[in-house]
């Protein structure tokens, strides 16, 4: 049955892993998002390390987000571009407010709405 033969060239796990890490130098902050996790959680390390770990998360996560709208945009055409544009810009911005707000930083949202930050 067609359906159920594998293609032999399909790349295996590791080899798709190290193309994703050599495609872009930011792939390699992709270890920072499980450690950013992990390090409240299971490790208890302090505030500023997890803080720092997952700020490198988040500019990873960011680039990503960015790359897929520009895939989007290349492929649907430009009135999309400027629908996810501005749909997903501040993305990063209205979580990093979201956890703010769940731990009382009310002036940190502000500021930041504000761009005084």
């Amino acid at each position: 049955m067609p359906g159920n033969s594998v293609n032999p060239t399909s790349p295996t796990f590791s080899e798709v892993l190290e193309i994703i890490i050599k495609s872009s130098w930011l792939n390699w902050l992709l270890v920072f998002f499980p450690l950013g996790i992990l390090a409240d959680f299971l490790f208890h390390w302090t505030g500023l390390v997890t803080f720092a770990l997952n700020i490198l998360a988040i500019i990873l996560l960011a680039s990503l987000l960015n790359l897929a709208t520009e895939e989007i945009c290349n492929q649907k055409g430009g009135s999309i571009a400027g629908i996810l544009g501005t749909a997903f810009g501040n993305v990063v911005e209205l979580i990093i407010s979201i956890f703010a707000l769940i731990h009382g930083e009310i002036e940190v949202v502000q500021a930041s709405m504000l761009g005084k930050f």
